[in-house]
């Protein structure tokens, strides 16, 4: 299955408006991971480089 992921980055997110990225339920991580459980492969695309990612955005945070 192919995810597009605007940001991981939460500021990001609301800067762009994109509310249903942040509602309560777990981080884009958590969702991926429900996706994965249930027996899909997970492909993703993101967009970065929004006015509140700086170069920490690059770096790996968790295990996909």
């Amino acid at each position: 299955m192919f995810v597009g992921i605007e940001s991981p980055n939460e500021e990001s997110l609301r800067e762009t408006k994109k509310y249903q990225n942040v509602r309560k339920g777990g981080s884009s991580i958590d969702r991926v991971h429900t996706i994965q459980n249930a027996g899909l492969d997970v492909w993703c695309g993101m967009i970065l480089g929004f006015d509140n990612d700086d170069n920490s955005i690059f770096a790996p945070s968790a295990s996909i």
